[in-house]
């Protein structure tokens, strides 16, 4: 008797060390991954009953808010976005089944008010458990609207991307994407297909690609700027070192032409020039032969 009894007792230790473990292991290592599940909708239900964050422009313009709507006792926040296509790609969206791309995606933690610390998370887990709404972060930009919608302006639906920094600090003043699309389509049915169909002259790309950090372009001679800084940075050249331009240098036995004129045949040649009219009229024979002497590695 004794011993199977203690047969079930170990069988029961055994029993309860596994439940002990499999609790563990859900509420710990596996949490994570169960959030992240798209069909959880605890998770969703618990992220559309946040007041997200707003994203304002360095101006304090609302680039991205919310509408709140009540459904079965609860309060239901969706995502707004007040400039519609001023700069979606940036912003990104924020939708109802809980789908997040751009800014929204990488500063979720802060417009969900997951970023606080060890009190703030305390009060916003005391709010969830008495049903009280939490509020995120509010996120500001160094977007400046007034340049962001002149840039886009400027594009013309034409496909491509303009970037304007601030020399001194690096902030990024404007990232306008061509062609753009109106933020608020995503939580309207069929809005994603809709936006989708908005290419310009993209060809396969569509309007929510944020060209200026995923379209793939040549350098082309904006690259100049790299190479004359390290033209005058290596103290073998100043703005008015001469040149003489034939209309294209030699570079690995090939012929490295200038760009062509409208008004004439063949590549344009600029003859006798300095490094500063060199630079003014992009000639490529100047900056192939500045690449040439000062090397790879400087350029």
């Amino acid at each position: 008797m004794n011993r199977q009894l203690r047969h079930l007792c170990v069988f029961a230790l055994v029993l309860i060390a596994v439940l002990i473990g499999a609790t563990t292991y859900w509420q710990t290592w596996a949490q994570a991954d169960l959030a992240d599940r798209q069909g959880n909708a605890v998770t969703l239900v618990e992220r559309l009953t946040v007041d997200r964050g707003k994203i304002l422009a360095a101006d304090g313009t609302v680039l991205a808010n919310n509408r709140s709507t009540h459904k079965h006792g609860l309060t239901i926040f969706t995502r707004h976005y007040p400039q519609n296509d001023l700069a979606p790609q940036v912003t990104g969206y924020a939708t109802n089944a809980g789908t997040t791309t751009g800014l929204e995606q990488t500063l979720d933690d802060y417009l969900t008010g997951a970023n606080t610390n060890l009190t703030n998370t305390f009060k916003d887990e005391l709010n969830r458990l008495g049903g009280q709404t939490v509020h995120g972060n509010n996120v500001y930009l160094t977007l400046r609207p007034d340049i962001q919608r002149l840039a886009l302006n400027e594009l013309g639906g034409r496909c491509g991307a303009v970037v304007v920094l601030d020399a001194k600090t690096g902030a990024v003043v404007a990232m306008a994407t061509s062609p753009t699309y109106n933020a608020n389509l995503v939580n309207q049915p069929n809005g994603y297909k809709k936006i989708g169909q908005i290419k310009g002259t993209c060809g396969a790309h569509t309007a929510l690609q944020n060209n200026a950090t995923a379209g793939l372009y040549p350098p082309g001679s904006t690259f100049k700027m790299v190479t004359a800084a390290a033209a005058l940075d290596s103290g073998a050249y100043t703005p008015s070192s001469r040149f003489n331009d034939p209309g294209y240098c030699i570079e690995y036995g090939k012929r490295v032409s200038n760009a062509g004129n409208p008004d004439q045949t063949g590549a344009e040649a600029f003859g006798n020039v300095s490094l500063a009219q060199g630079f003014e009229h992009s000639i490529n024979s100047v900056f192939c032969n500045v690449g040439m002497h000062i090397g790879a590695p400087r350029a």
